[in-house]
């Protein structure tokens, strides 16, 4: 290579200025962030107001990273909310979300852009409707039911949507996934430092407050989300979109990631979750012994990379804490999960057409314990603790109609963002990588209750990035 080429590469690799101030507005935005969880007095609410600001300002510039800076406030914020019965109006994620979906109707909303996703549209307009419409028939439709539904169904499905329509493009996937793999550093470090016993350091301080964070004792880390399940579900998503990230950006900042997987593996483990811990080691698998993109295709490097991974996961094997014992031989609660499935069935086939309204397992699920073979008989209370698995939850909740109307849903957001990547060569990310992401997803989603915004916002704001990535066939 001549020096004219080298120095023509080296002119190519110096940032734009607009390139370096969108990048000093974003890092900016995320600090106030941090800052303004920090509750300091005037500094603390001055954090809070100078950090809507910047996000309104990344929102406009770059809509990817707007989006991402949102999911952190939300996985900071919404803990403390859902624990400590704040009102909405508490939460500065809520005001981000405003924000968020502003920006996107005076800058992004385009009347073709609504024509190319108006199937997908019909369909959840349709799902949305048909649910509250059939909730409030039975006397069931109130704030809370609404507030449920919205979390687990409406406003991830309106999520995609958004992103998809606005046509982000691959500058805008990766800033989110650059802040996403920030995001991702933080909550993998706070779930160690709950391991240690550090809270008194940990950002935000109310994470070591007993009165909110009920992991705290229990030995597991439940990191900003304060709920283990919950902690170890995020970061599996967290992981893969890290992967992925190498596909986009294959020879920068290599090593950083694949640094922030391991942190992230750790922190997974932590948690002591099985579902977790099972749909991480799936994924891994998956793209291990699938030709892809990820780790950019080198067959070497994605074997190293795995080798490390399953080295760090037999180390924890055999040489496992008292809580990992503890975990993996705790059979209750897998006991419990298949009294609350038998207990769902019975519901489901009592009123199967269109289910009992929002909500409603939690309240009904002791009234239809039945007995089964498969475990021994274990009390669900009066209260309930919700399904643990999406499909029965939708069965139980709208019936086969509305369990038809969600899977056909899923299964159109999965084709247009697997679709996309067989269309064009110069795809981002590969198809395997979005059936191992959906298949973090969803194992997770088999034992967990699918209430937590954050692990619906990274997938369905994933996923409806890539559905709308603009000019595939022109990226290299």
């Amino acid at each position: 290579m001549d020096r004219r080429t080298l120095a023509a590469n080296f002119v190519r690799s110096i940032p734009r200025p607009e390139s370096l101030s969108e990048h000093a507005v974003i890092l900016l935005s995320v600090t106030l962030l941090f800052i303004s969880c920090v509750d300091i007095g005037f500094a603390g609410n001055m954090g809070k107001m100078l950090w809507l600001i910047s996000l309104a300002i990344v929102s406009y510039m770059n809509i990817g990273a707007g989006f991402g800076i949102y999911v952190a406030s939300v996985a900071i914020y919404n803990a403390k909310h859902v624990w400590g019965e704040q009102s909405i109006f508490d939460r500065l994620d809520s005001f981000g979300l405003i924000l968020i979906l502003l920006t996107f109707a005076f800058s992004r909303l385009r009347r073709d852009s609504l024509f190319r996703a108006r199937y997908l549209l019909l369909t959840i307009s349709f799902y949305i409707l048909f649910t509250l419409l059939h909730t409030q028939a039975r006397g069931l439709l109130n704030w809370f039911t609404f507030a449920e539904f919205l979390r687990m169904f409406g406003l991830p499905f309106t999520i995609f949507l958004v992103l998809r329509i606005a046509s982000p493009s691959l500058r805008e996937i990766r800033s989110f996934s650059a802040v996403i793999l920030i995001l991702g550093a933080y909550m993998a470090i706070v779930s160690i430092l709950e391991r240690l016993g550090m809270y008194s350091i940990i950002i935000p301080p109310w994470i070591g407050n007993p009165n909110l964070n009920g992991t705290i004792g229990s030995g597991r880390s439940g990191g900003p989300l304060l709920q283990a399940e919950f902690n170890g579900f995020a970061l599996g998503l967290i992981y893969c979109i890290i992967l992925g990230m190498t596909s986009i950006e294959r020879s920068r900042y290599v090593l950083l990631k694949f640094a922030i997987c391991l942190l992230c593996v750790i922190g997974i483990f932590f948690t002591y979750t099985r579902a977790a811990w099972a749909a991480v080691a799936l994924a891994s698998l998956f793209l291990l012994f699938r030709p892809s993109s990820v780790l950019g295709g080198n067959t070497i490097k994605r074997f190293v990379f795995f080798s490390i991974m399953l080295l760090l996961a037999g180390f924890l094997i055999l040489f496992p804490s008292r809580e990992a014992r503890e975990r993996t031989g705790d059979t209750g609660t897998i006991y419990y999960r298949i009294n609350l499935w038998a207990a769902g069935l019975s519901m489901a086939s009592h009123k199967p057409f269109l289910g009992y309204g929002i909500g409603q397992f939690e309240s009904k699920a002791s009234d239809y314990q039945v007995s089964t073979n498969l475990a021994p008989e274990m009390v669900i209370p009066e209260e309930g603790s919700g399904t643990h698995n999406v499909f029965l939850n939708v069965l139980i909740e709208q019936g086969i109609f509305g369990l038809v109307l969600y899977l056909l849903i899923m299964a159109q957001i999965f084709l247009s963002a697997r679709g996309k990547t067989a269309r064009s060569n110069g795809s981002p990310v590969s198809g395997p990588w979005i059936v191992a992401f959906t298949l973090v997803y969803f194992v997770n989603a088999q034992f967990v209750n699918i209430h937590e915004p954050v692990t619906n916002l990274i997938y369905f704001g994933a996923m409806g990035m890539i559905a709308g990535l603009t000019a595939t066939d022109q990226l290299t």
